[in-house]
């Protein structure tokens, strides 16, 4: 029978210098999202544990644990098809942006300027949806296509992605609709380039009827939503222009990429800069594209829309069956860490703090309580432990103590006897 516990969850203290001026500290949870370990945690070796309602082996349920992210969440960047790579026409090669190598691609703004795609991969527009990341340097007042799709024979515009000053125009045709609809977008004034005229970074996620634009690696707001999902078929696709010839793109591009995934928020700064951003618990596991950024609300597990402020509708990071240590002392009441099926567990807290008084440890645990604790603490940071307080069911058999003893001391140490 595993040990579920949510483990500290609330730690009052207050620094040494402030309990010497005797004011009584306001009440602060110190072990959230503190360093955490434990001597053993259920789903990293093991998919099954006995949930039981006593101490009883016997009488349990058998029920699965398991270390895994969420059905729809990566743990990595998905593979990027570059859209350079096909059949380039009266394309340029410009100068590279700052800190790279190789020639930019130019458009001179005049008709014909433009590259047929090849081989674009197929994109589930309603669960996966797709991105498109470009570094551009655009001329001014230019109304310039990034990227559109069209069908094999006609002109009419699956779906397209127009660029002027800034602002980002999606054109589509949604499913059960003969007409082409737009969204445009445009950024607000704090969020508009101070160095317009020079090389800027720019990423497009659509998935289902939602809408995500980043520039510099910062989301532009938008509450407007597609009209229903993209309705997409076998096509041709082109950069720099409409199949028509119009939106003609005039400025440089570089490193222009296309996922058939809707790239998450921290994706997007993984392509913007090349690292990761990390998070307390499972940062490998990624957002699904649905629900693209961390929770402010509850950050530990949970994904939120980047349109959602109030945050009504959240999407789980982690597979349901995953319980790792960090659920201890993650904030959050509704996830628990969940051992083993072993006898004994230890687990280890720094608070990552130098000296501090503590107050009350508050420990809850979502199954039987267990026959006995210890609770130790350390002075030189995890060299030695001392005793600071037994709990047990009985006193004596666990730990060689009477029940609920004496405390003779300040300093002295007791078994408290749990019922």
């Amino acid at each position: 029978m595993g040990h579920t516990a949510h483990f500290l969850v609330v730690l009052s203290a207050c620094f040494l210098a402030f309990c010497e001026a005797r004011y009584f500290p306001k009440l602060r949870d110190f072990a959230e999202k503190s360093s955490i370990k434990a001597s053993s945690t259920c789903g990293e070796t093991e998919t099954n544990y006995c949930d039981a309602k006593t101490l009883s082996r016997p009488s349990c349920t058998e029920k699965v644990c398991k270390y895994a992210c969420c059905p729809t969440c990566s743990d990595a960047l998905p593979n990027a098809r570059n859209l350079a790579a096909g059949i380039k026409m009266d394309i340029y090669d410009g100068q590279p942006r700052p800190g790279t190598t190789g020639n930019s691609l130019g458009f001179n703004g005049q008709r014909g300027s433009y590259i047929e795609v090849r081989r674009l991969p197929s994109v589930d527009h309603k669960t996966k949806g797709f991105t498109i990341c470009v570094w551009v340097n655009q001329t001014s007042g230019n109304q310039g296509t990034i990227f559109t799709k069209s069908p094999p024979t006609t002109l009419s515009v699956i779906y397209g992605i127009v660029l002027e000053d800034f602002s980002v125009t999606l054109y589509y045709t949604s499913v059960g609709s003969n007409s082409t609809e737009n969204i445009r977008v445009t950024p607000l004034a704090s969020q508009y380039p101070a160095d317009p005229d020079g090389w800027h970074f720019i990423c497009v996620m659509v998935v289902d009827t939602e809408l995500s634009y980043f520039l510099d690696g910062a989301y532009v707001g938008t509450d407007v939503l597609l009209k229903n999902t993209i309705a997409d078929d076998r096509g041709r696709a082109r950069v720099g222009q409409m199949f028509s010839g119009s939106q003609q793109y005039s400025g440089l591009m570089q490193d222009l990429f296309f996922y058939n995934k809707a790239l998450t928020n921290r994706e997007v700064t993984e392509v913007y800069t090349g690292a990761f951003p990390t998070t307390y618990i499972a940062s490998e596991c990624r957002c699904p594209p649905t629900h693209p950024k961390i929770s402010v609300r509850l950050p530990g597990r949970k994904c939120a829309k980047n349109w959602d402020n109030s945050e009504r509708d959240l999407a789980s990071r982690l597979a349901d069956t995953a319980h790792p240590v960090e659920f201890a002392t993650d904030g959050d009441n509704w996830s628990y860490w969940l051992s083993k099926d072993v006898d004994q567990v230890t687990i280890d807290v720094d608070l990552m703090y130098g000296q501090i008084q503590m107050f009350h440890i508050v420990s809850q645990f979502y199954g039987p309580i267990p026959a006995a604790i210890l609770i130790e603490r350390s002075l030189n940071y995890g060299e030695t432990y001392e005793a600071w307080q037994y709990y047990a069911v009985d006193c004596q058999k666990s730990f060689g103590m009477a029940n609920n003893g004496a405390l003779s001391q300040p300093d002295s140490v007791n078994c408290q006897q749990q019922d």
